[in-house]
């Protein structure tokens, strides 16, 4: 039995970027907090390979489905902004994300610093379509093309 751990899956629909996404497009969007928490990431083609791949190998235990690439959300807002030609300039502060989500779910969520490494999907030969953030911000800002 597998049990995968996920990281920030992108995605030309929002996925766990949610509202920032559509901000980003109409260039108003920017960094959550101070941005130099680390997002574990994936896109959302490379996420279903990897859980597809998962259920086709022969490993077991815990797993960490994330690219290969870390960054923190300084980094994926640059580069989803620059794939979308679009300015990346108003920060969130913490204290209006603690506000708007609450303290606890603002932690967790959007505040909390996760590095994680897919050693053994790497380990293992697993293949990603985007390992890089920048063609993952490429793929999302071009609708998934």
């Amino acid at each position: 039995m597998v049990t995968p751990r996920t990281g920030v899956v992108l995605s030309p629909d929002g996925g766990a970027l949610g509202p920032l996404l559509p901000l980003l497009k109409m260039g108003v969007g920017g960094p959550l907090g101070n941005g130099r928490q680390y997002w574990p990431w994936i896109s959302l083609v490379d996420e279903v390979s990897a859980f597809e791949y998962l259920l086709n190998s022969s490993l077991e235990g815990p797993v960490n489905v994330c690219a290969p690439e870390s960054a923190d959300v300084n980094a994926i807002v640059a580069q989803l902004a620059a794939a979308l030609h679009r300015p990346a300039f108003l920060r969130v502060p913490a204290p209006a994300l603690r506000l708007v989500l609450g303290s606890h779910l603002a932690e967790e969520l959007v505040l909390a610093n996760q590095r994680m490494e897919p050693a053994r999907l790497v380990d293992s030969g697993f293949a990603w379509q985007h390992p890089a953030l920048a063609d993952a911000a490429q793929w999302v800002a071009s609708g998934g093309k």
